[in-house]
């Protein structure tokens, strides 16, 4: 099931980063399908495993991209990042707690997230690109 279907709009610019991002929103879509299907806890934590993983690399090569092009707000967009990885291990021990809203919080703060991030943080530095 698709909760957000990938704009042009959300295109960057640069088809690498591009390409990234549909992933994360392929993932956020994957998560939805989750919840839709009140799929057990152990799917959603081994989905917030996928995307921290993959978050991890998408975040590091954005990261050296701005470094290579001198992007002066690469300090707190690296801040950004690691704060989302940092919620998402908090958001993954609630459901390990056995929280019952804590699938809709996962989806809700990756959604959120997700499209501030790329429709407006990454705007920054896509000039630069």
């Amino acid at each position: 099931m698709e909760y957000i279907q990938w704009q042009p709009a959300f295109n960057l610019g640069n088809e690498t980063i591009d390409r990234q991002h549909r992933h994360l929103v392929d993932i956020l879509n994957e998560t939805f399908s989750l919840m839709m299907a009140y799929a057990e806890n152990g799917r959603f934590i081994e989905k917030i495993g996928e995307l921290r993983e993959y978050a991890k690399e998408h975040f590091l090569f954005e990261e050296e991209l701005m470094e290579k092009m001198a992007y002066t707000g690469l300090k707190v967009h690296r801040e950004h990042h690691r704060n989302f990885i940092g919620e998402l291990d908090t958001l993954e021990g609630k459901i390990r707690k056995g929280k019952k809203s804590a699938p809709a919080e996962v989806f809700l703060f990756i959604r959120d997230w997700l499209l501030e991030h790329i429709q407006v943080t990454d705007r920054g530095y896509a000039v630069y690109l």
